[in-house]
């Protein structure tokens, strides 16, 4: 369900909650976000950020390299316990993650950094985004 996203109580749970929101989802579950920031704790966790500080600020965001013609989007994989996807839209609406499907996306891992390169067509823009999830 949406309310338990399934992020098992770990040392990072431990090191930012105490026992009263550890028993308490709706403050240290996967899909709460107790600092009001919009940061779901399941990307808290994640990226290794602080569930009880505005993270915001701190999300993997794409940037334009190569003359304009290409977004670029880099971020480490920290949990190998979550899956951590590259997707792509055009309209913020419809994303893409099939790569065999999608040969403007290139993606490559080196250890836990993952670099992903967008080369932008014709339309007039594109979107990246990691998309987390815990199989």
């Amino acid at each position: 369900s949406t309310a338990t996203l399934g992020v098992a109580r770990t040392a990072w749970h431990l090191a930012h909650f105490d026992a009263v929101a550890l028993a308490a989802e709706t403050i240290s579950g996967g899909a709460a976000h107790p600092d009001g920031g919009g940061v779901y704790n399941i990307i808290e966790y994640a990226f290794d950020f602080d569930p009880l500080a505005n993270s915001a600020g701190l999300l993997p965001r794409a940037a334009l390299s190569g003359e304009g013609a290409e977004l670029r989007l880099e971020f480490d994989q920290l949990r190998s316990e979550l899956t951590y996807t590259v997707q792509v839209s055009t309209d913020l609406i419809t994303w893409d993650d099939d790569i065999p499907d999608n040969p403007q996306l290139e993606i490559e891992t080196a250890g836990s950094h993952v670099t992903a390169r967008y080369t932008i067509g014709a339309g007039p823009r594109a979107f990246l985004r990691v998309h987390v999830t815990r199989p």
